[in-house]
């Protein structure tokens, strides 16, 4: 089994990225970070 270690700098990212989704629908920023987080 691999480790994952996510850097402070791709945690931004994806806050960021999160940020963006709200902006163009209320709630799409943490159906995002959910995918995010599924998906790692």
């Amino acid at each position: 089994m691999y480790k994952l270690i996510i850097k402070p700098f791709a945690e931004e990212d994806a806050k960021d990225a999160a940020n963006w989704y709200n902006e163009k629908r209320e709630g799409l920023g943490n159906e995002f970070l959910l995918a995010l987080e599924a998906a790692l």
